[in-house]
C-alpha cells in the first residue's frame, strides 16, 4: 500500500471519529464562539496530539488492548464512570455569558486533557487499527506509521477547524445550543458512557 492511501485511509478513519459530537468538538465549538477561532484551534492543537498518540497505542497494542478492555472490570468500569461523572458536572454547570480570552499554553493543555479524559476515542483507535488491520492488510513500518499519523494530525484538524469556523453560524441559528451548551455537553458524555455498558 503506497503513502497516498495510508493517508487517505487514516484521514477518513479519523473523520469517522471526530465528525459526531463529543467533549473535545463541543468544547472547540463553545471556545470559538465566546473567545475566538484562534483561541478555540489551540485547543485542537492539543486534541490532535493526543490522537497522534492512541493512533501510535493502538497500532502497537491493538490485539491486545481489546481483549483486555473487554475482560478487565476496573477498564470497563472506569469507561463509564469517568465520562458520566464529567457528563453530571457539565450538565449542572452554569453557563457563563463573559468571555474570557484562553491563553495559547493554557488552550493547548486543555486541549491535551480534554481528549486524554475522553476514553472512548482511544478505544475507537484500538477498534479502528485492528479492524484496518484485517480489511486493508497494512504494515505499520516506521514510513507508514509517520505518514498514518499524518493523516490523523490532517482528520482532526480539519474536523475541529470545521467546528471552530461554523460556530458562529450554529449559535446564531440555534438558540438552544447557546443556551444550552454545558448541558448539551454533559448529555453528549453522559451517553458515551452509558453507552460503554451495552459494549
Amino acid at each position: 500500500m503506497n503513502p497516498v492511501e495510508i493517508i487517505f485511509i487514516s484521514i477518513l478513519a479519523t473523520l469517522i471519529g471526530a465528525l459526531p459530537f463529543g467533549l473535545v468538538n463541543l468544547t472547540v465549538l463553545n471556545v470559538a464562539h465566546q473567545n475566538s477561532r484562534h483561541a478555540a484551534m489551540k485547543i485542537a492543537y492539543g486534541a490532535a496530539s493526543i490522537e497522534i498518540l492512541f493512533g501510535f497505542a493502538a497500532i502497537y497494542l491493538a490485539g491486545f488492548i481489546q481483549n483486555a478492555t473487554l475482560n478487565l472490570t476496573l477498564v470497563r468500569f472506569l469507561a463509564i464512570v469517568i465520562p458520566v461523572a464529567l457528563g453530571l458536572f457539565f450538565y449542572f454547570k452554569k453557563n457563563k455569558t463573559n468571555t474570557l480570552q484562553t491563553h495559547q499554553k493554557a488552550g493547548f493543555l486543555k486541549g491535551i486533557l480534554l481528549n486524554l479524559i475522553s476514553m472512548q476515542v482511544f478505544l475507537y483507535w484500538v477498534l479502528a487499527i485492528a479492524y484496518l488491520n484485517t480489511c486493508c492488510l497494512l504494515v505499520f513500518n516506521p514510513i507508514n506509521i509517520a505518514v498514518f499519523a499524518l493523516g490523523i494530525w490532517l482528520g482532526k484538524m480539519g474536523v475541529l477547524w470545521l467546528y471552530a469556523y461554523f460556530s458562529k453560524a450554529i449559535f446564531s441559528k440555534s438558540d438552544f445550543i447557546s443556551q444550552n451548551i454545558n448541558r448539551v455537553i454533559g448529555v453528549v458524555l453522559i451517553v458515551s458512557g452509558l453507552l460503554q455498558l451495552i459494549k
